[in-house]
């Protein structure tokens, strides 16, 4: 109080700071405490001399109950005469201002991104191996479990790298990244995993910051420890995709130069999936926060980080790398889908405040790489399947069209792009995966 009247002392203003306060301690029980999770009768002794004070309103102690009718005060009639809209309706109204506006060239868009609050994020420290040892694997097949520590930060990324002992000149991988992380392929995904090692080709599975191992709590709500952690990062600059995207590049790195160790060249494929239920059609949204049985969280994370990867590494995971194609399950069909309700079932972690400071998905790859060098660009095969809307609702084949349909026209008549809204069976998936290594 001591430092907030001094503040207001230099404006002259000293009669325009009152104070109330509560009993007791946070510990203690009514009446002896009072706590501070409400207004109370002793809080309003304090509060109504400052209304009849500054605003002439003589507050009195009304202990009556209130019937509900009586406290509404949007009426039909003030309704009609000032319109009143929602504030994800001004936030999609402000969305399609901005989509209509010229786009920065690439360079301008890395610096947008990387603002000054964010540097110290951007500047990460190099990724050392914590711990690298072989564990039992099956006939044909070596098994390493692998923990990455970035010495800046202190966050591990753990890794299990499957690969069969038949392996070919080339050190072919698909690195598959989820929320749930390696535990979720392992359970969900093994006939895939079965499949690909059968083909020769190696698997590993990353748990990147705040996914699988390294989850402090399961929950991904709003009070969430996840969700306290992505605005806590917020607030200090960085987001949870940017530090996810800086682990990506460690690991990539880290497959590149132990591949060379044994004299081969490392490829690799991108496999993000989501294994969060997806809401039926018929599930009911408008539902107060917190109450049972509410409907299901999407797990976008995927393909959220692969547009920042994309986006803040651009051009240099090529460079160092070779990245053979990339495959994504359960992706945000837009960012612009979670501006369509009041109601959004999708992590605070996947929607990153730099990506919805810019627009769709599409227009970032137009602005990375540039309209005049679209055809003629080089993409590695892309295939989106099973993608979600703000609610985690299934989106249907014609909104997936819709909403990549830019990208899907500069890219896709030289690049191999398939947008699917379903899942694509074992099989399929490993044929598409082993194609992309040809």
């Amino acid at each position: 109080m001591k430092r907030y009247k001094k503040i207001w002392g230099w404006f002259g203003a000293d009669d325009k700071l009152g104070v109330a306060h509560g009993k007791g301690g946070l510990s203690g029980k009514p009446p002896e405490a009072t706590h501070c999770n409400n207004i109370g009768p002793e809080h309003r002794a304090m509060i109504h001399p400052l209304f009849k004070k500054w605003f002439g309103i003589d507050a009195d102690e009304y202990k009556k109950r209130v019937d509900g009718a009586e406290l509404v005060c949007w009426t039909p009639e003030l309704k009609a005469k000032l319109k009143p809209r929602m504030v994800h309706e001004l936030a999609a109204e402000l969305w399609e201002q901005r989509r209509r506006k010229a786009f920065p060239g690439a360079d301008a868009l890395v610096e947008q991104t990387r603002d000054a609050g964010r540097k110290a994020f951007w500047e990460k420290g190099s990724a050392t191996v914590k711990h690298d040892r072989a564990v039992d694997g099956a006939g044909g097949l070596s098994a390493r479990r692998i923990v990455l520590i970035d010495e800046k930060t202190g966050l591990e990324a753990p890794m299990l790298l499957l690969t069969p002992t038949k392996a070919a000149g080339s050190e072919r991988i698909v690195l598959g990244i989820a929320q749930i992380g390696k535990q979720g392929f392992l359970k969900e995904d093994r006939a895939e995993i079965a499949g690909l090692l059968r083909n020769g080709i190696a698997v590993c599975l990353v748990d990147l910051p705040g996914t699988g191992e390294t989850v402090a709590g399961g929950s991904r709500g709003r009070t969430s420890v996840a969700t306290s952690a992505s605005a806590t990062l917020r607030m200090l600059g960085g987001t949870m995709p940017l530090l996810q995207a800086n682990a990506l590049s460690d690991v990539m790195s880290f497959l590149k130069s132990d591949a060379q160790k044994r004299k081969r060249l490392a490829q690799v494929c991108v496999w993000a999936e989501s294994f969060a239920k997806v809401n039926s059609p018929s599930t009911v949204m408008e539902v107060p926060y917190d109450v049972d049985n509410t409907p299901s969280v999407g797990e976008p994370m995927g393909l959220t980080l692969a547009y920042f990867y994309r986006l803040s590494h651009r051009g240099q995971d090529d460079g160092h790398l070779g990245v053979r194609g990339f495959l994504s399950r359960g992706g945000l069909v837009s960012f612009q889908s979670a501006l369509r309700s009041p109601f959004l079932y999708v992590p605070h972690d996947t929607l990153d405040v730099p990506l919805l400071r810019q627009v769709e998905a599409e227009d970032m790859a137009i602005a990375a790489y540039g309209e005049a060098k679209a055809k003629q660009f080089k993409w590695n095969p892309i295939r989106m399947e099973a993608m979600i809307d703000g609610l985690n609702r299934a989106a249907s084949q014609a909104d997936v069209e819709r909403s990549f349909a830019q990208l899907h026209n500069l890219y896709g008549q030289s690049n191999p792009i398939e947008l699917r809204a379903e899942r694509s069976g074992p099989e399929e998936t490993v044929r598409w995966l082993v194609k992309c290594f040809d």
